[in-house]
């Protein structure tokens, strides 16, 4: 009998609990606050390593002069939504120390969506460890330009040792056209391309034009615990299929409280809550040629 009322307690508990997972992540949407929030933001512009890839040599050819007259103005004008502005401490450029050169290639711009489990979380160890190395001011978030970061991966997003977010995006990229079909690609068909400043066209259809800007805002919405497939279409921080500038106004509440760093209780809530969100909107879109090795989803 007491089996049967312990039971009936847990399940009171637990309806009681994802009751209020529900509630909080759907009345967070109707929060109308745009009290404007500045964050304060460090870009590192890392020249080596120069990396070679199908022939041709690449240089991180970002300049200061992009980032804070072009770059960070327009992942502002996509943030202004959400009423947060990223305010830019410093741009600093350097790169990795020699015996650094050949560890970045093997680790990062060897690994790519078709990757296995094991080689992503390997590459994530390697730039939170670069993140903690490089990291030079007191600022929480950072941004890192490298080179080139993969086979279709334009950016990733990494966390420090004392709770810093690491945001790294390449200069260069590879042509994302062809995630829109179902028909697997193979490695190295993408077309590789210099990363544009800002999306020269509307992203819609399949005139998927990326730029450092969009791959950057994007980061910073994970920074701000946003997570992948949280929205429907044409979202700032969607699926593979619905990605685009909007922010939902669920995805607007959920950043601008995460704009301090969360308590235990709450990333305790967060699991419930990537439940409820999978259940209202689906599981994510993968997008790699292989998806039994694993695969990088945005």
């Amino acid at each position: 009998m007491w089996f049967l009322k312990f039971l009936l307690y847990f399940c009171v508990v637990l309806a009681t609990a994802a009751l209020f997972i529900i509630a909080r992540a759907e009345l967070r949407a109707f929060d109308s606050d745009r009290t404007e929030i500045v964050l304060p933001i460090s870009v590192h512009l890392l020249r080596r390593p120069e990396v070679t890839h199908k022939g041709i040599l690449l240089k991180n050819q970002v300049t200061k002069q992009q980032v804070k007259e072009i770059i960070l103005p327009d992942v502002n004008r996509v943030w202004r939504q959400a009423g947060i502005s990223w305010k830019l401490v410093q741009v600093i450029e350097g790169g990795n120390t020699a015996t650094d050169d050949a560890a970045f290639i093997e680790t990062i711009t060897k690994t790519g969506r078709d990757s296995s489990y094991d080689q992503l979380d390997k590459r994530q160890t390697f730039l939170s460890g670069l993140g903690d190395r490089l990291s030079k001011s007191p600022t929480r978030f950072y941004v890192f330009i490298v080179p080139y970061m993969g086979w279709i991966i334009g950016g990733e997003g990494a966390k420090g040792s004392e709770g810093q977010r690491y945001n790294f995006i390449g200069a260069w990229d590879d042509d994302l056209t062809h995630l829109i079909g179902k028909t697997p690609v193979p490695r190295g068909v993408a077309g590789l391309q210099a990363a544009a400043a800002v999306r020269r066209q509307p992203l819609t259809g399949a005139a998927r034009g990326s730029s450092l800007a969009n791959s950057l805002a994007h980061l910073m919405g994970k920074s701000l615990g946003l997570y992948r497939h949280s929205c429907g279409k044409d979202c700032l921080v969607g699926g593979t299929v619905s990605d685009g500038e909007r922010l939902s106004p669920y995805q607007i509440g959920k950043a601008r409280a995460r704009t301090v760093e969360a308590t235990t209780m709450v990333k305790i809530l967060d699991m419930f809550e990537i439940l409820w969100l999978r259940i209202k909107w689906g599981w994510p879109v993968e997008a790699c040629p292989n998806p039994k090795q694993g695969c990088d989803t945005r």
